[in-house]
Formats: C-alpha cells, structure tokens, sequence
C-alpha cells in the first residue's frame, strides 16, 4: 500500500495566488446609519452561519485503503500418520520412520531439501528474510530484509527462470519483488478483500509468468 498522492493539476487551476503585506489600516468608504433602514429590521433569534468570502485553495484526500486484521491461534499437533499407524505408539511410529527412511523417493527429497544454500523465510509480521546457510557468521546468514505486507506472508515462491524474482502472498495482496530493488516490490495486485488473495497459485511451470 503506497500513501503517495501525485498532483497532476496546473498551477493555473488552483486560483489567484495570495500577495500579503505589512501596513496600516485604510478606511475606503464610511456609510453612515440610514434611520429609514432601521425601522425595516426585523428581529430573530441568534443564527450561526458561515461564510466564505474567496476561492478554497486548500486540496485534501485520503488515499488509504482500509483493511481488517485479526489474531488466530493455531494448535499444532503431530499427523500424516497412516490409518493403520497410532502416533501414539512408540514401536510403531518407529517401525514406520524405518522404512520411510529406506524409501529412494524419500532420500532424494531430502537431498534436494539439504541442497540449497540460499533460501528466504516469510515471517508473521509480513518481512521476507533472505539466509545464506554457508555464511561463516551469525550476521553473514541473514542477507537482506524485504518489508511490505502489513500481515502474514502467506506464501514464498521463486521464480524457476529468474531466480532474483520471487512471489509472495499476504494480506490479501500478491507481490513480485527483486533481489535488486530492496526498498519496494517491483508489482502488486490490488487488494482482494477479505479471504482472498491467499489462493494464487504461483509461478507457471512452462514459462515465467504467473
């Protein structure tokens, strides 16, 4: 969300521009009482009226989107056990990490997961961390920062063909970012309201569009 409005109206169209000066006071013309006037007043009771003499000047917008937020609490607990597996079970649990272990496709996944040496990390209050796993020191591992959701972030994804872009999803917003350009991200969609937003589906496998 910028809060950036830019004018694009002519100096011309805002009115006569005001000159001020210091001096004395001038009387330019003195009406005396007309007592055939006076006896024309009618009396009323005390009116409050205001009154604006010139041309407004002054130009004032609001151009923040309004938006609502909440706090949830998640209770995690341990699942992705087989039907005929109860995680309740010590021998069983066990006897099924065994044999997970000893699976090729499960050697490969976590040998692609161990792989990587750079990987970024969306975080609750809406920051995107960029680690390096093979940094010598603890300030070395976090690289940057990219700030702009105003939520949880949702969703993280690079792009398989340009891995300096990455999407992310939060606040009812997507964002495409830039490794290269840290202060902003480069593209966003508009808001999706409540409840949306969460369901973009990432970057296309056949090209790298969205």
């Amino acid at each position: 969300m910028e809060i950036v409005y830019v004018y694009v109206k002519r100096r011309s169209e805002f009115g006569k521009q005001c000159n001020f000066s210091d001096r004395q006071a001038e009387l330019n013309i003195d009406i005396q009482p007309n007592p055939e006037l006076a006896q024309q007043f009618v009396e009323r009771n005390p009116v409050d009226k205001g009154i604006q003499c010139s041309t407004s000047m002054s130009e004032h917008e609001a151009n923040t989107e309004r938006f609502e937020m909440e706090t949830r609490g998640v209770n995690h607990v341990e699942g992705g056990w087989p039907k005929d597996v109860n995680p309740l079970e010590l021998e069983q649990t066990i006897r099924f990490r065994k044999k997970v272990e000893k699976d090729e496709n499960y050697i490969n996944a976590i040998t692609q997961l161990g792989s990587p040496t750079k990987f970024m990390v969306g975080t609750e209050q809406g920051i995107v961390i960029s680690c390096n796993r093979k940094a010598k020191t603890q300030a070395e591992k976090i690289v940057c920062t990219f700030s702009g959701h105003h939520g949880p972030v949702y969703a993280l994804q690079r792009n398989p063909f340009y891995p300096k872009n990455f999407l992310t999803v939060g606040d009812w917003t997507a964002r495409i970012w830039s490794e290269d350009s840290r202060e902003s991200s480069i593209m966003w969609t508009k808001s999706a309201g409540r409840g949306g937003g969460r369901g973009c589906r990432g970057w296309r496998g056949q090209g790298p569009s969205l």
